[in-house]
């Protein structure tokens, strides 16, 4: 008869402790549902220009989850320079790839560094369920001509320079080939 009190009292420990764990799991479960419903995002920030020297900056917001990286459309990007007291270019949409693409007027006077260099800044300033996040980069514009010659004595000749407006000259290579290359 003891036996049978004992499993009993185990029975009712048992059962007291499964309805515990079915009222207090969701709430658990809840909570870290909203946790994780909070976006921590990453960005990507690069400069291009292309053959006609239109200079663009490309920023790219993306999450990085288990499955690879999912863009965020739709956030609003701004686009700072001067390091010293930024200075707002422009703010763009993320497209649906998550990349927001600002122009820099051709006319746009931008300073620079100690170092000659431009310093870019991009930010995301978050939403309630998106956390900010920002990048920055800093680089020397640099124009390039290439111009190729052939002639009987040196054959195929490849010069290549590229120059800035601030230094006149950075580099200079010729590369020569006789026959077989180009």
């Amino acid at each position: 008869m003891h036996f049978k009190k004992t499993a009993m009292k185990t029975k009712h420990y048992i059962i007291i402790l499964l309805c515990l764990v079915a009222v207090f799991a969701p709430t658990q479960l809840i909570a870290q549902d909203e946790e994780s419903s909070v976006i921590s995002p990453y960005m990507e920030l690069k400069y291009l220009k292309n053959t006609n020297s239109q200079r663009t900056l490309n920023a790219r917001v993306f999450d990085a989850t288990a499955l690879g990286e999912v863009a965020l459309p739709g956030l609003t990007v701004k686009f700072y320079t001067n390091m010293e007291e930024q200075e707002l270019m422009g703010e763009v949409v993320t497209d649906s790839k998550g990349l927001a693409i600002y122009t820099i007027p051709d006319d746009a006077v931008l300073p620079v560094d100690e170092e000659n260099n431009w310093w870019f800044y991009a930010e995301f300033e978050g939403l309630e369920n998106i956390e900010p996040t920002s990048e920055e980069v800093s680089l020397m514009d640099v124009n390039l001509e290439m111009t190729l010659t052939e002639n009987e004595e040196e054959g195929r000749v490849v010069h290549l320079s590229a120059y800035t407006l601030i230094f006149p000259c950075i580099f200079s290579i010729q590369l020569y080939c006789k026959t077989g290359c180009l």
